[in-house]
């Protein structure tokens, strides 16, 4: 099973992981098909060996870095040397479960790595030197972390202080919570948004791209698909549809108008926020392409679903050689 799939910041190479222990780096190029590139187990050097559950690349001016965590309770931070060379040039052992999200900040706050885990804690895992890293790690929820997501840097700045963004992020978790945390004197602290029925399977911060508002998704086991929405310093909630089956997974296109959620009828929805402020369905995608709820034709959906959410069109991947 494949956990996730990450493209790095240009779009040109895809990082998976999944049950096996692997991460695998593929280059993607337009018009070509995807060739793999490398594989490297993550639990060589670690206690419990297992899947890799959450993958995340740092911002390419901070070099190539991909940040990992799984099953063997670890953060890691690989550096890649070669096209076929990646080192490990840092790792966080301090939690004692599975770590089943991780996800670097904004580039403007520096070299700074959120990772979620089972044993209800989140920790910040930050670099200070070359050679120096530092942890700062707090207990979030009680039936631990499943996912985690930073607001960008341009949703956070204040028009009385637009130089200084403010370090938000949000997460989910096994005791049914969606809290933000916000970093106020050194010290990240919660802000309760939402309670779902059942436990939270994903949140995702909406891209800001110079609106007056911010939205934050989340979804949950109990098929309840929300959108709270932070309006004249008050977070405001609405749920955009109620699903007769879990939903897994939430993503913003890239300007931040559009949710897509995938469920466990092997479907993705997307969904539209109407001027009278309700949530209406677009389209819905599935193994035999779009099915679409307004007048354009599949091909369309298509085009716009790879505009949207993805740097190039769609590879087709084979399976890579044995590492």
């Amino acid at each position: 099973m494949v956990h996730d799939a990450q493209f790095d910041f240009y779009g040109n190479r895809l990082a998976t992981c999944g049950a096996d222990g692997l991460i695998n780096i593929f280059a993607v190029a337009e018009a070509e098909p995807p060739s793999f590139v490398h594989s490297f187990a993550a639990y060589f050097l670690a206690r419990h060996n297992g899947p890799v559950m959450k993958l995340s690349w740092a911002h390419p001016k901070y070099g190539s870095l991909l940040a990992c965590g799984g099953y063997y309770r670890k953060v890691q931070i690989w550096k890649e040397v070669t096209a076929a060379s990646w080192v490990m040039v840092h790792e966080y052992s301090g939690h004692e479960a599975s770590v089943n999200t991780v996800e670097w900040a904004p580039s403007e706050f520096g070299l700074m790595l959120a990772a979620g885990s089972s044993d209800g804690c989140v920790s910040l895992v930050t670099k200070i030197t070359e050679e120096r890293w530092e942890t700062q790690k707090f207990l979030a929820h009680e039936g631990g972390v499943t996912a985690l997501s930073w607001a960008s840097a341009s949703s956070t700045r204040m028009p009385e202080s637009p130089s200084s963004p403010l370090k938000q992020f949000v997460t989910g978790g096994g005791d049914q919570w969606v809290k933000l945390w916000t970093l106020t004197e050194g010290t990240f602290k919660a802000e309760n948004l939402h309670h779902h029925t059942k436990w939270v399977r994903d949140v995702a911060w909406a891209p800001s791209l110079g609106f007056s508002r911010q939205n934050v998704a989340s979804c949950s086991e109990d098929g309840n698909v929300s959108v709270h929405t932070l309006e004249r310093e008050q977070w405001r909630h609405k749920e955009v549809v109620h699903l007769q089956l879990p939903a897994w997974r939430v993503s913003w296109s890239v300007a931040g108008n559009i949710l897509a959620v995938s469920a466990g009828d092997n479907q993705a929805r997307l969904y539209r926020e109407s001027p009278e402020g309700s949530w209406d369905l677009v389209s819905r995608v599935g193994e035999r392409g779009a099915v679409t709820e307004d007048q354009r034709t599949p091909e369309a959906v298509a085009n716009s679903l790879t505009y949207l959410f993805a740097p190039t069109s769609p590879p087709q991947f084979s399976a890579p050689p044995p590492p």
